[in-house]
């Protein structure tokens, strides 16, 4: 025979079960609009039945049910999805780097515009072109060397812009870094809190979530690999090296490499071993530094050398006003150095712009001067100098286009994980006063067992032995 207070222990529970249900409503909503925040369900189980005790089974309606209770607490998550958007996530963070990066050398270049080195180029070769007309004109020659001096310091000034394009990335790859070592040793941490309340035998929904928005915001900056452990805790990786292990984190060193001209390399922990991201913003920051920047620098640098080179030996078989010969009319090796040369700035009569000595009206040598830069070059690929710039110039543009449909793709693409993400993890308030109302409901409707019991033991209690007295 069953205890008299069995069905008061079995309302006791449901009273139990409901409230703690009523209390995940009450934190979902609470977290309605805090950013990573999943949802959180109480998962409801019956307790372990009652078998009567008898020498012998007995044949009847079988085991009796002894109530509810809370089996967990479940954080609803999909981590496919979270692996996913991680993974997008990299990929959106480098190319807003290279997007940024390109922006800024689309700024220095100034293309079109009348303050960009194309246009000191093509008012430099047309004043060529003019001096041919007018070989004994002051006023001309003037003009060439005004324009020689616009487009050297242009050469010089683009230079320096993309040189310090540099350094500023470099700059950025350390913070970088330092953003990178940050989160790690906060992994770390949330990682030692979360091994201690699994071993205490509870659910750490609100570290999970913190842990994976820390893995999120690192999957930005750097493309990560990640182990989510038995025990929940996780570990990461970067190109094969863990940089979360548990509950220790290893360190990134941003180290200036000589080899690099002092900008710095990422070393590993406290070894040697390079760290070579291929993805998130510290990927896209190194590959502008390294690849775009330093490859336009290269180019820059090419054109420049080519011009000294090709026009100083057209320029030293001419002929000046004073039949000055064999004078250099640039100095320099490339488009950081790149001037005047000292004979030509001082007078405006050594200008070679004749092929004859003795023939100042003869300027033929202008002519041969200006066409230097519409003859094909080996040293650019076969092109023409302003061939060679303008593919440059396209080149920048075409880059830089490519990394704005990037960047908006990623964005899509990121938004609708996110939105997926959301969908499953978010807290919908509808849904949440459904659940409310029906907890509610249920724990009245336990409530009100207990009174019924209550009832049926005050009959037992108040009445029972009356009769016969």
């Amino acid at each position: 025979m069953r205890s008299t207070f069995f069905g008061i222990d079995i309302a006791r529970r449901a009273l139990q079960a409901q409230q703690r249900a009523l209390d995940v409503v009450g934190h979902n909503i609470a977290n309605a609009n805090t950013p990573g925040y999943s949802r959180q369900v109480a998962v409801q189980a019956t307790t372990p039945p009652y078998t009567y005790p008898s020498r012998h089974m007995p044949t009847g309606a079988g085991q009796v049910g002894t109530g509810v209770y809370i089996a967990a607490i479940r954080r609803v998550r999909d981590e496919f999805i979270d692996m996913q958007l991680r993974n997008e996530t990299e990929s959106a963070g480098r190319w807003q780097a290279r997007r940024d990066a390109l922006r800024q050398v689309e700024l220095i270049f100034l293309e079109p515009s009348d303050l960009s080195l194309r246009s000191a180029m093509d008012q430099f070769w047309q004043s060529l072109q003019d001096l041919h007309l007018q070989p004994e004109s002051d006023a001309a020659r003037a003009v060439v060397r005004e324009r020689a001096l616009s487009l050297t310091a242009t050469f010089q000034h683009v230079h320096k812009q993309l040189t310090d394009l540099r350094w500023d990335l470099d700059r950025l790859a350390q913070l970088e870094v330092e953003r990178i070592n940050s989160l790690a040793e906060r992994l770390a941490d949330v990682n030692n809190q979360i091994f201690r309340v699994v071993t205490s035998g509870q659910e750490p929904n609100d570290l999970l979530d913190r842990r994976d928005e820390l893995l999120l915001e690192l999957s930005e900056l750097v493309d990560i690999d990640v182990v989510i452990l038995d025990n929940k805790m996780a570990n990461v990786a970067i190109g094969g090296l863990s940089i979360v292990n548990g509950q220790h984190a290893t360190m990134l060193r941003a180290v200036a490499d000589p080899a690099k001209g002092d900008m710095v390399t990422i070393r590993w922990g406290n070894t040697d071993r390079e760290v070579r991201p291929a993805n998130g913003r510290l990927g896209g920051i190194l590959e502008a530094r390294d690849e775009l920047v330093a490859g336009y620098l290269d180019s820059l640098n090419a054109l420049a050398a080519t011009l000294i080179e090709k026009f100083n030996a057209v320029h030293r078989d001419g002929y000046g006003l004073d039949d000055s010969t064999d004078l250099d009319f640039f100095v320099g090796t490339n488009a950081s150095d790149i001037d005047l040369s000292k004979d030509i700035y001082d007078s405006l009569s050594k200008i070679a712009a004749s092929s004859d000595v003795g023939t100042p009206g003869d300027g033929s040598n202008a002519l041969r001067l200006a066409s230097v830069y519409t003859e094909p070059v080996a040293a650019l690929g076969g092109v023409t100098m302003r061939d060679f710039f303008t593919s440059l110039v396209s080149g920048i543009g075409v880059a830089a286009q490519k990394a704005d449909n990037m960047v908006d793709s990623q964005a899509v693409l990121v938004e609708h994980l996110q939105n997926r993400r959301d969908g499953i993890s978010g807290v919908s308030l509808d849904e949440e006063m459904v659940d409310m109302i029906r907890f509610q409901q249920a724990y009245a409707a336990a409530a009100r067992v207990v009174t019924a019991m209550d009832e049926a033991l005050d009959t037992i209690i108040s009445r029972m032995g009356i009769v016969g007295r």
